[in-house]
């Protein structure tokens, strides 16, 4: 990685008059030996546990689009395909489709908890019933 001083840095200019050494000792200036390409960066690296992420949302039209099956899909083609194409990558959903996961899970939980409990409170008077 090679820096300038920040008076260098301020002008693309400066950067296409930079001296290049070339194999036979003589110098030439950047725009003659490479070709720059701007390509949109990320304005900082953001980690979570030691490890870079990247945050990407979407607005969803949902009287438009069914947001579940949007999910379906990216959770069975595109996120497979994207893990397989580049390895050590981990898609994960954000936070607050993580806490919508774990109150759904923890309401089917309860659901058949209270489910369980309305079958117990009904069997009593018939138990009470049945033995007369």
């Amino acid at each position: 990685m090679l820096r300038f001083p920040a008076t260098h840095r301020r002008s693309l200019d400066n950067l296409y008059n930079m001296p290049v050494k070339l194999p036979s000792g003589a110098t030439a200036p950047f725009s003659v030996v490479a070709e720059a390409v701007y390509m949109p960066g990320f304005a900082s690296i953001t980690r979570q546990n030691r490890e870079r992420i990247q945050l990407i949302s979407a607005e969803v039209y949902k009287d438009e689009v069914d947001v579940e099956n949007i999910l379906v899909d990216l959770r069975t083609v595109v996120i497979p395909a994207l893990e397989a194409q580049y390895p050590g990558l981990r898609i994960e959903p954000g936070q607050s489709r993580q806490k919508q996961e774990e109150t759904l899970s923890k309401l089917w939980g309860f659901g058949a908890l209270a489910m369980l409990g309305i079958y117990a409170l009904l069997a009593i008077p018939c138990v009470r019933m049945c033995s007369r």
